[in-house]
């Protein structure tokens, strides 16, 4: 049987499978049964997919059928999915872990910090500016934990500083916070003040944008759900579309719903990056595009209409 293996963009199939059913099934079955492996954990519609492949969307319905009898796939609730056993023949590869070679704050020891410290001007004024920041005097643990990040993480004495300033300005000047933002900006490679800036300026940029469409949404008084962060972040990060698209996508769904819906716009939104539309005159002109196809006898006869909701959100 069929099995998924959702790695490095990479797809697998069982050997039993290639050598026991491909060579009985019909070739456009097999191109259609690929083509939807690789879009597997995505919410596709028949139509899109006999556009893609440039064959029918009774070809697709019927090699789904196929591929359902053969025991490749199977249907639930109105979804399709593939089987998903993996034989013991050929193990799911298992992960090694990498070794840890970061430098832990017990490696140090007192005298060797004083030394450092003793030995820097930069260092001594990063520390004089963190009590500052902190608006405390440091004690010798949070000496070690500064000069971690420092000599441990890579961070430059003014990268440090920047790190604290965060921290304050988010109303949590402690380092224990500090440490936790030092590692994820550490694992994005953020260690030099260039980086750091840009880091933020894009972050401030981003949100920016949120309150933006937030308030023209009419949610801007409460905060996003961990879904709802979830979405935007697709929709700026992986789909690159601008909050003038976003709030396009929220038009149309309000046309078509009446009422804010997040799974809706992710659906419009993602059929607008699979097909390269970038900009709102574009994403106009491809929605009254579709719009008149489905006045169409033809559109009727078999094609989903891209503004029907029912459609749109089919399989869900």
């Amino acid at each position: 049987m069929p099995f998924i293996i959702s790695k490095n963009d990479t797809v697998c199939l069982a050997r039993d499978f290639i050598l026991g059913k491909i060579p009985r099934a019909n070739a456009t079955y097999v191109k259609i049964y690929l083509y939807m492996l690789a879009l597997s954990g995505n919410q596709t519609e028949y139509s899109e997919i006999a556009d893609a492949l440039d064959v029918l969307e009774s070809d697709v319905i019927n090699a789904v059928k196929y591929w359902i009898e053969q025991g490749s796939m199977f249907e639930q609730d109105g979804a399709v999915s593939f089987t998903a056993d993996v034989p013991k023949a050929i193990p799911s590869p298992t992960p090694v872990p990498e070794q840890e070679m970061r430098v832990q704050k017990s490696d140090y020891s007192s005298s060797q910090i004083s030394d450092a410290v003793v030995a820097s001007p930069a260092l001594r004024d990063m520390l004089a500016v963190a009590e500052e920041l902190l608006q405390k005097p440091l004690n010798p643990s949070e000496m070690e934990t500064l000069y971690w990040f420092y000599d441990g993480l890579g961070f430059s004495p003014e990268a440090v500083l920047m790190l604290l300033e965060y921290c304050v300005d988010k109303g949590k000047p402690r380092l224990s916070y500090a440490e936790k933002v030092a590692l994820s900006w550490c694992d994005r490679g953020l260690t030099t003040p260039e980086d750091i800036s840009r880091y933020l300026r894009d972050s401030e940029r981003k949100n920016d944008d949120i309150r933006h469409i937030t308030t023209a949404m009419g949610i801007a008084n409460r905060p996003l759900a961990a879904g709802e962060e979830q979405y935007f972040s697709k929709w700026t990060d992986e789909l690159n579309m601008s909050r003038e698209m976003i709030l396009l996508a929220h038009e149309y769904c309000l046309m078509q719903t009446g009422k804010l819906s997040f799974p809706y716009m992710d659906k419009i939104l993602a059929r607008w990056a699979a097909e390269g539309i970038l900009t709102t005159a574009a994403a106009q002109a491809e929605h009254e595009t579709h719009r008149q196809k489905s006045k169409t006898p033809a559109a009727k006869g078999g094609e989903y209409e891209y503004t029907d909701i029912e459609q749109m959100m089919r399989g869900k």
